[in-house]
């Protein structure tokens, strides 16, 4: 199931194994990465060759999908297979709350990595947070642990521990996404005044910036696609 430091699988409209499903009313899903945590490679440069040696680190960072030009944190789900004794059977209820919109919606501010544990190492698991059995932990860049926790029982347990710990402990992220949720707000409001000047393809156009968007926390996105949706009634009824 895991693929180490792979190129990870996308489920984001999958089965629902890990919350990557939905009923109707769903409009967002979570793309988990897969990941086994195993020692580094030794890898030492050769007499000669200039090419820059791969680090621990980077061994590492590579294992948990993360990039330097992604700005999102790691959000670690520590998971067992499913019925595999006690673990798996808790790791299939915690899959079930992980399939909600609201998580989703949060989950793209992150980078969600399933570590699968039997195929890890137990040290290593440990010093990236894991807890017993199947649980959670947030890395940043450097591969600090910022926040742990065991199992989240409900959707809004989990949007808690999302929301609280980017808040804390990446404050420069969290600005930006804060600009972004500002710049939502300014598009809403001037398609409305533009709305009201009968400026219809103009209003739609700054409807569709905001409802294109993958940052969906803020009440403005909703907003934006209720209105562009009434709105290309209205055009299309013209």
């Amino acid at each position: 199931m895991s693929v180490g430091g792979g190129s990870g699988v996308s489920t984001g409209g999958g089965a629902g194994r890990r919350g990557g499903g939905g009923g109707s009313a769903r409009s967002t899903h979570i793309t988990w990465l897969e990941a086994a945590i195993t020692p580094p490679a030794a890898i030492t440069a050769k007499e000669g060759d200039d090419t820059p040696v791969i680090t621990e680190a980077d061994q590492f960072r590579r294992m948990l999908h993360m990039n330097d030009w992604d700005p999102r944190p790691t959000f670690l789900y520590f998971h067992v297979e499913h019925g595999e004794g006690p673990a798996g059977d808790k790791s299939e209820e915690q899959c079930r709350v992980m399939d909600d919109e609201t998580v989703a919606r949060w989950s793209h501010l992150y980078t969600f990595v399933e570590v699968d544990i039997d195929k890890s190492n137990a040290k290593l698991l440990e010093r990236f947070g894991a807890g017993n059995g199947p649980s959670f932990a947030i890395v940043n860049s450097d591969l600090e642990v910022m926040a742990q926790s065991p199992l989240l029982t409900t959707p809004k347990k989990v949007v808690s521990f999302l929301k609280t710990n980017l808040k804390s402990g990446f404050k420069d992220y969290w600005k930006n996404v804060e600009e972004r949720i500002s710049e939502q707000k300014t598009l809403l409001r001037e398609a409305k005044a533009l709305e009201k000047k009968k400026e219809f393809d103009r209003a739609l156009t700054r409807l569709q910036e905001v409802a294109s968007s993958n940052l969906k926390i803020a009440p403005h996105w909703e907003e934006a696609m209720r209105d562009m949706q009434r709105l290309q009634a209205k055009v299309n009824g013209r």
